[in-house]
């Protein structure tokens, strides 16, 4: 019984020695099936079995890795599929790898494709938070050749092995060994991803492989991200200025709208426009355009706060919104202040296109919500308050007020009037006469007026500038230049002459390349003798391409025309240009003829310009005389031709015919 009893006892241990064992891997076999691999086994038998143990926990913590593995790979792969930004990939990957990959650090860093400096180094260590280094780090051209070439492998090294310029920014770290991943997107290397293992911890073997295919993934995910990113830009951002566009100031007024009127504060939004930008485009080219955009994108960028919003909405005009205003003592001064400095920055001299140059703007504010309640009428009404700068002299910012937006009506309404004045025969020509020295009269200047069937004559002080603004100058001046050659021929006809009559030509005439076409078919059209019809050019028509200009002043003198240039000595006068100009006429401009009898400076410039065209063998006309004095001093000062109040005001065609009948029956009595 005894030896019964003793065997039955050693059967039990023997039994509960292996069963024991088997059970708890059998319970955690099962642990596993359910998806839990955190289960470990603990056998301390030092045999077999505690083997087996063992090498069941390394397959549970190999699983367990490959599917932290896989599922933060899954992670990466939904934030590709959903466009997240690359803030948020780089994000997942320092949360997520070092659990995964064992690692005691882990960085990720930009790399500048064409200087090759690291910066924006995001670095986590274990137990700390996220840490940004904006660098830049220059990397060595043999770093750079290492990870062109293990750009589809990894590269272990220590702080005194490769890439040691880029680990030393990690602090002192002499025993940790890392591995470098080559991040390359669209062929050209963009980031790299560092893991850092600190000894005696060994880099385990499945962190090369793994390491490798997060780097593959976050190059996928980067790329895409960076491609969203481009999308994005192209959609809400000016390509040329880098500034937001309308979508940005669309969306960003109406939040600072909406919290404007949540907080009971104001904000103030600027229109501006460039002003005479269109003669750089057409003088120098759009090239030269957009670098003057570019240029003053800056100086406004400059001139506000970094919570203010800058846009530029298209061509040459820009919006900037004002915000935070009730963070100031007194809104609106700060307002003017901001205005008067964008004023002041752009009062200096540019180069554009290799040209030194002086450029100002018009500026219109309209403030909420005093002037509007919402997004579009801010806008309209700022952009009312420009033209309102712009009509009183330019180079100057305007509030708005009620008052503004009856004339922005009144300049749309006039506008649709201007283009159907030609159809409805609205539009007169009127001629001012030119006399000689014995105050004969021996030319006209042809002179544009709009006799309205309801207003009445409009001033072309008033029509003129919208003329040009709209592009309507060329028809209305092709339209004078056919009726002054029809006029001048019937002159001719009926025996009153010689009288040679002058046309002014804007400088969006003379830059169109249809040009001296168009002129050739009406001088053919109207068969007046070219000899009596003379073109008056502004000094504006030189600026820029002064050889293609000179080209096409030949052309023109080529079909029998005299050239003059109106208004000299008030534009961008250049004795340089003025020689090689084949002009026949100087004219003086009437702003130093009106103070010849005041102002001493007035009356060096005329007998210059006077001297200058004698030398020049050029005739001279002085404009806007309008008393005798003014006359007898640029009598004595060898002028030729003379225009002004003192012998007519423009009239009507009619009437100079009149007056010309009178001069031909004057001078036939003298001759008796």
């Amino acid at each position: 019984m005894l030896t019964v009893l003793i065997v039955a006892y050693l059967s039990t241990k023997l039994i509960t020695k292996y069963l024991t064992p088997l059970e708890r891997l059998k319970a955690a076999t099962i642990r596993i099936a359910d998806g839990d691999f955190s289960s470990r086994v603990n056998i301390d038998s030092r045999d077999e079995f505690e083997a087996l143990a063992d090498s069941f926990n390394e397959m549970t913590r190999r699983l367990r890795s490959q599917f932290d593995i896989l599922s933060t790979m899954a992670e990466i792969d939904r934030h590709i599929l959903s466009s997240l930004n690359a803030d948020d990939i780089i994000e997942t990957a320092l949360s997520r790898l070092p659990s995964i990959l064992f690692c005691d650090l882990i960085s990720i860093a930009k790399i500048d494709p064409e200087t090759y400096h690291v910066s924006d180094i995001h670095t986590r260590r274990t137990g700390q938070d996220t840490e940004i280094k904006t660098g830049p780090i220059k990397l060595n051209m043999q770093d750079v050749l290492d990870l062109l070439a293990l750009q589809n492998d990894v590269i272990e090294t220590s702080t005194d092995g490769k890439l040691s310029a880029y680990l030393q920014i990690f602090g002192d770290m002499d025993s940790w060994r890392f591995l470098i991943i080559p991040i390359v997107v669209n062929g050209t290397l963009s980031s790299m991803i560092c893991l850092g293992y600190q000894a005696p911890n060994p880099i385990p073997p499945e962190s090369r492989s793994a390491a490798r295919n997060f780097g593959d993934r976050i190059a996928v995910a980067l790329s895409n991200a960076a491609w969203e990113e481009k999308l994005y830009q192209q959609a809400h951002y000016d390509s040329l200025t880098g500034l937001p566009n309308r979508l940005v100031l669309n969306d960003r007024l109406a939040q600072e709208l909406a919290r404007a009127k949540r907080d009971g504060t104001q904000l103030a939004v600027f229109f501006i426009d460039l002003d005479r930008f269109k003669t750089v485009n057409d003088s120098l080219g759009h090239t030269a355009g957009d670098e003057l955009l570019t240029l003053v994108s800056r100086i406004f960028v400059n001139c506000v706060r970094e919570t203010d919003l800058v846009v530029r909405i298209g061509g040459d005009e820009f919006v900037i919104v004002i915000t935070d205003l009730h963070n100031h003592h007194n809104p609106m001064s700060l307002v003017s202040s901001i205005a008067e400095k964008i004023l002041a920055s752009l009062n200096q001299t540019l180069v554009v296109a290799g040209h030194p140059m002086t450029f100002s703007a018009s500026l219109g504010i309209a403030v909420f919500p005093s002037d509007a309640d919402n997004a579009q009428d801010l806008l309209k009404n700022a952009d009312a308050a420009m033209y309102h700068a712009k009509d009183e002299g330019r180079a100057n910012f305007r509030f708005y007020s009620p008052e503004l937006n009856a004339a922005a009506l009144e300049n749309i309404k006039l506008e649709q009037e201007l283009r159907g004045a030609i159809a409805r025969e609205e539009l007169r020509v009127y001629y001012q006469p030119k006399v000689d020295l014995n105050r004969r009269i021996v030319g006209a200047e042809a002179l544009v007026r709009w006799q309205h069937a309801e207003m009445g004559i409009i001033s072309p002080a008033k029509f003129i500038p919208l003329a040009e603004q709209t592009g309507l100058i060329v028809e209305i001046g092709q339209w004078v230049l056919e009726q002054t050659c029809l006029w001048v021929k019937a002159c001719h006809d009926r025996g009153l002459g010689p009288v040679r009559v002058s046309v002014n030509l804007s400088g969006i005439e003379f830059k169109r390349p249809e040009l001296v076409d168009k002129v050739a078919e009406i001088l053919s059209k109207t068969g007046v003798n070219p000899h009596f019809i003379e073109l008056e050019l502004t000094e504006s028509v030189a600026i820029g391409d002064p050889k293609t200009c000179i080209e096409r002043m030949h052309d023109l003198k080529s079909l029998g025309l005299s050239l003059s240039m109106d208004d000299f000595g008030t534009g961008f006068s250049s004795l340089s240009y003025l020689k090689e100009l084949p002009l026949d006429v100087l004219k003086i401009d009437q702003s130093f003829v009106r103070h010849l009898e005041s102002e001493e400076s007035s009356r060096a410039i005329v007998k210059s310009i006077l001297a200058l065209a004698n030398g020049l063998g050029m005739e001279t006309v002085a404009e806007g005389i309008e008393n005798d004095a003014q006359f007898e001093f640029l009598e004595q000062h060898q002028c030729h031709l003379f225009q002004g109040f003192l012998f007519s005001r423009p009239i009507p065609a009619e009437d100079f015919l009149k007056l010309l009948e009178v001069d031909s029956v004057k001078e036939s009595l003298s001759k008796h």
